[in-house]
This record gives structure tokens, sequence and C-alpha cells, in this order.
């Protein structure tokens, strides 16, 4: 009897365990985030595709990055589509690379199984083999938010809008 009673209590809270590990993280822990937006210009021109990272200038604070359309303009993530970031001081890094065997045309998704074969064939590798090295379309300085010079700083409460002016 003591036994049943055990195994009941032990599924019991396994299953409970399983239960609480799934599905949407929890909001209220998360620090607040504010709007923010990245307008990239690279030699006058906005700059479509391209990733925006910024990296917190501290270890306690959260990444947040997005990806440039075609007006040159990025809305950051840190926690769900196009929340923001979280206020505070931030190294940027802003990269572009020509599009590979490994992303697809409609905005860099992974391909899997036959469309990564095909596409892989088009780019000119043998099946079987990796795809060639991406080739990066913006200085190679803004590749790290260590060495491109770039920072921002972002606030609570308020529409963050950063503009970066990318130089040779």
């Amino acid at each position: 009897m003591i036994r049943n009673v055990f195994t009941w209590l032990m599924g019991a809270v396994f299953v409970t365990g399983f239960v609480g590990c799934g599905g949407k993280a929890a909001t209220g822990n998360r620090p607040a985030t504010a709007k923010t937006t990245v307008t990239v210009t690279y030699k006058g021109q906005p700059v479509e595709g391209a990733t925006v990272t910024l990296a917190p200038s501290d270890s306690s604070g959260k990444a947040a990055s997005g990806r440039t359309g075609p007006d040159g303009v990025a809305k950051l993530t840190t926690f769900d589509p196009e929340d923001g970031a979280v206020p505070g001081s931030y190294k940027v890094a802003i990269t572009k690379t020509e599009a590979g065997a490994s992303s697809s045309a409609s905005g860099g998704a992974p391909l899997s199984g036959d469309a990564y074969t095909q596409a892989l064939a088009k780019a000119g590798g043998p099946k079987g083999t990796a795809p060639k090295e991406a080739k990066d379309l913006l200085p190679a300085k803004y590749k790290t938010p260590d060495g491109s010079g770039l920072t921002a700083t972002i606030r609570a409460g308020e529409q963050n809008n950063l503009k970066f002016e990318l130089s040779d």
C-alpha cells in the first residue's frame, strides 16, 4: 500500500515537473523592453537583409537583434518578436553576407532535406559537400560588437530609433 502511494506521488511530481517546463516562458521575471528600431545605410543607401545585434556592455544585460527590410530598418527582438531591447548600454554589430545554400530567399530561414540539396546544387557545390563560405557584403570591421566602434543607449519608456551610416 505504501509502495503504491509512493509511486503515485512520484508520478505526480514527475508530471508536474514536465508541465512546468513546457510552454511559453513566464514574462514576470523578464526585464522590461523598450521598442527599438535601427536604420542601417551604407554609402548613403539603405541596407536590406543585414543582421543587427546589440550586445550588452555589461554581462548582466540581454542581447537584442533584428534583420533589416528593404528600407534598411530593423525592429529589434529580445524575448518576443519586435519587443525591442532592454534599456541600457550596448555595443553593436552589423553583418550582411551573400546568400548561400543554407538560407532561403525568403529571409534566411534554414533549409532542410531536398530543399537544401537543391539550393546546394544551384550554388555549385557537389552533393554531400558543405556550402561555400559566405561572402561579407559590408566592411569586416562591423562584424563584431567589440570591433565595430558602434554603440547605442536604449532608454526606458520611449521609442528608440537608432541610425547607423556605415562606411569603408
